[in-house]
């Protein structure tokens, strides 16, 4: 290990040792580190806090009933249904501490995302404070360490993990874990007696629990103090017993956190481990790592989701030979802290390099743990670059960097304002992810543009031909202009790849409608009812097939529930609406009024209350309304032949 420079406490008000892990007294000076930069990053940052939620926010906070109106205490950790509002998720993940936090925000702030948003700053202000104690632990000296603490909070990889709401759970796992390595490893360095080092223990137990039940990527803890207790295995007060009984501990709560973990979704990654997954993982590692190592320093070019494409094997043999090259330099020749930072970056991707399936290859936050790796191995970079004749030069690159990465920073926030103005990069960034078009596609059916949605499908179906819902999703946009045979075509298409998949039976019972074929509308409604029962798609075809069939009774009851669940949503203001026309068109008329407040230039709605003022004799006001929302409609929907039918019981002014 690389030795440190010796200095009295009072110089730098640090108890200092020759080894480069030393404790660090007291500990206003690593907050106030922590605050300052913490406050430079807020500030290039805060634009972002009025951004809308974005990607999978929607489904883990402003859709999910745990979030928004609570569940039992006890749900949280034993019914996957409390993680997502997407069946499709719930199975992925088993993070009921951070379903609670969502909770907890919500209830406290209400669903907005500027408060999960500064919530995610205040966290990272915590674990930044970590950060600068362990750098000073490398005697790097005060102004270093806030130089690279400054530099890695700054760099433009963490921007998605400080205004991306969901990442919260990254966020306080984070804090948490290390929270948790921070009471052990100061303990190891601080001879105690038993009793206190046995309520460290348990302490540090209690908080990586915590963390694993926010996040799963916290199961590398153990590895990251094998990693410390590697650097620290010479030094003189640290006793070998304990070492072994705390990563022991933190070993026993892994393998218990997975167990549990394992029982309550039946799964253990996105996708079945199977020895060709493994394979494959195995040979991409290298590449995968050096993608990570690159997004971690790159000022520009930051997305949502990258790809990562399975290199050919010329360079997964030249990738292996220069990693195994590289790690026995690190090991055997390199300085302490360059050691232990890389092996840091190394163990902290653990869970995110395919070894167990994962629905992404990449994403920024999770390298979120990792880069605090590099961080430690920069002090090593430092000390060498100050040695040399241009170690003068050292603060000159140093502010340099930081200035890019500042402006990397507000560059990289900008795109976060929207789902729109963050899917629009991406394919600009990386135009060979089918995810970024299957999402772009998804905002255009939403705004109405289907034609150019199912463009955007269909290239992001010519990158990943078996794609996971694609066919659906393009199912949904050939239905919104009116091409219903090629969009039955998708959705059986869909279908046989995944039987499962309610929505997708929901889809094909609407278009069957649409068809005229009620008997398939009906099967495909039972199948929906078997595989989502409680999913608005499935509710919105029972209200549709009940219309068709003149079952009064089921439309307005059905419809009631889909209103109760989101009065403010002018589908189902509309659906009941619809219900309540004939028997209570004043009603409907009230409904209709609240529903074009929310959305003025819903056609539906206003269709609807063009009808009710029909059937309450107000004809002229009537027909200047159904005449507008007729040319809103699209043509083919039953809603437009409804008000179609009701312009011509209506004499021509």
């Amino acid at each position: 290990m690389m030795a440190a420079p010796v200095a009295s406490a009072s110089s730098r008000g640090l108890v200092l040792t020759s080894s480069p892990w030393r404790l660090v007294s007291p500990w206003a000076r690593p907050w106030v580190f922590a605050v300052v930069v913490g406050i430079l990053q807020a500030v290039v940052l805060w634009p972002a806090v009025n951004h809308e939620f974005v990607l999978d926010d929607a489904v883990y906070i402003t859709e999910n009933s745990a979030v928004t109106h609570g569940a039992p205490l006890a749900s949280y950790f034993t019914n996957r249904a409390t993680v997502a509002s997407d069946v499709e998720l719930q199975w992925q993940s088993y993070r009921p501490l951070r379903t609670l936090a969502f909770r907890a925000v919500v209830v406290t702030f209400g669903a907005h995302a500027w408060a999960f948003r500064l919530i995610n700053w205040a966290l990272w202000i915590v674990s930044l404070v970590f950060l600068f104690r362990w750098l000073q632990r490398l005697a790097v000296g005060p102004r270093v360490a806030l130089a690279i603490g400054a530099l890695f909070a700054l760099a433009p990889v963490h921007v998605e993990a400080l205004v991306y709401s969901s990442a919260l759970g990254d966020m306080l796992s984070l804090a948490l874990q290390l929270a948790a390595i921070d009471v052990i490893v100061v303990g190891w360095l601080a001879p105690s007696p038993h009793t206190v080092w046995l309520t460290r223990t348990i302490l540090a137990c209690l908080l990586s629990s915590s963390s694993l039940l926010v996040k799963e990527s916290a199961v590398v803890t153990p590895a990251l103090l094998c990693a410390f207790a590697v650097e620290l295995w010479k030094t003189p007060q640290l006793s070998k017993l304990r070492v072994a009984i705390d990563v022991g501990v933190q070993a026993f709560a892994v393998v218990g956190f997975l167990a549990l973990r394992t029982f309550v979704l039946s799964a253990v990654g996105h996708a079945p481990t199977t020895l060709h997954s493994v394979t494959v993982a195995l040979a991409r590692l290298p590449w995968l790592m050096a993608n990570y190592l690159r997004v971690c320093i790159a000022p520009l070019g930051h997305v949502p989701s990258y790809v990562v494409a399975t290199p050919s094997v010329g360079l997964i043999v030249v990738s292996w030979v220069a990693a195994v090259a590289l790690l026995v330099v690190i090991v055997w020749k390199a300085a302490g802290p360059l050691r232990f930072g890389m092996l840091w970056f190394g163990l902290g991707l653990g869970p995110v390099l395919g070894l167990v399936p994962l629905a992404a290859d990449m994403a920024d936050r999770y390298a979120l743990l990792s880069s605090f790796g590099l961080a430690c191995a920069a002090t090593a970079l430092v000390h060498a670059m100050a040695r040399t004749r241009a170690g003068r030069w050292t603060w000159v690159v140093g502010l340099a960097l930081g200035l890019l990465y500042v402006a990397g920073s507000a560059i990289e926030q900008a795109a976060w304002a929207s789902d729109l103005t963050l899917w629009s990069k991406a394919i600009v960034v990386e135009p060979n992810a089918p995810q970024a078009y299957r999402n772009l596609g998804l905002i255009r059916i939403k705004q109405g543009r289907g034609e150019e949605a199912a463009k955007l499908l269909r290239q992001g179906l010519e990158l990943e031909p078996s794609a996971w819902r694609v066919h659906y999703y393009l199912a949904m946009a050939l239905e919104s202009v009116g091409k219903i045979d090629e969009a039955h075509a998708e959705v059986v298409m869909e279908l046989r790849h995944n039987p499962n998949f309610g929505r997708a039976h929901a889809l094909r019972g609407a278009l069957a409608l649409l068809r005229g074929n009620t008997r398939e509308a009906r099967e495909a409604l039972r199948q929906a009812q078997q595989h989502e029962p409680h999913n608005p798609s499935t509710l919105i075809l029972a209200v549709e097939l009940a219309n068709v069939e003149g079952d009064h009774t089921t439309e307005e009851t059905v419809s009631n529930q889909l209103y109760a669940r989101a009065p403010a949503d002018p589908r189902f203001a509309y659906l009941k609406a619809r219900a309540l026309l004939a028997a209570n068109p004043t009603e409907a008329l009230r409904l209709c009024d609240g529903c074009l407040q929310v959305a003025p230039q819903h056609p539906f709605c206003s269709a609807v209350r063009g009808r009710a003022l029909l059937k309450l004799g107000r004809t002229d006001e009537a027909r200047d309304l159904l005449q507008a929302a007729v040319e809103q409609l699209p043509t083919h929907t039953r809603e437009a032949a409804a008000v179609r039918d009701a312009l011509r019981t209506i004499e021509p002014r």
